[in-house]
């Protein structure tokens, strides 16, 4: 009786298990692309068509997985995508890093810093 029980259990186990890390594959699968989708469009004009072909191609790859059970193919899909995405994070990073070709008003310019309105330079006397 014990062995069977310990058998009904093992495969239960199993079951629910494997359902339970098919819907978190799922629900980050959909986030993942949903954060991606919407990161490219916002940053999308910024990077090299190439490297934009090769994204939206890994969340295509994604998009179809997504509509299978198949929690392995999933992470598979996921880790391209994020391995793509990664690379264009760097490019913009490294884009945004470059000075701007003027300089502005400021100390190494030759202007004066700009003050902050209200603050008053002043002399006061330390009382105990």
């Amino acid at each position: 009786m014990l062995v069977v029980t310990l058998h009904a259990t093992t495969q239960f186990g199993r079951v629910f298990g494997s359902r339970m890390l098919n819907k978190m594959s799922d629900h980050f699968g959909l986030a993942l692309v949903y954060e991606i989708e919407k990161n490219l469009k916002e940053h999308g004009e910024k990077l090299d068509s190439a490297l934009k072909g090769r994204i939206e191609e890994s969340l295509g790859k994604l998009r179809e997985a997504l509509k299978g059970e198949d929690a392995a193919a999933i992470t598979v899909a996921s880790e391209a995508v994020q391995q793509v995405w990664h690379e264009a994070a760097a490019t913009l990073y490294q884009s945004a890093e470059k000075p701007s070709a003027e300089p502005g008003p400021g100390p190494e310019a030759g202007g004066e810093a700009p003050k902050k309105p209200g603050a008053v330079d002043a002399d006061f006397e330390v009382m105990n």
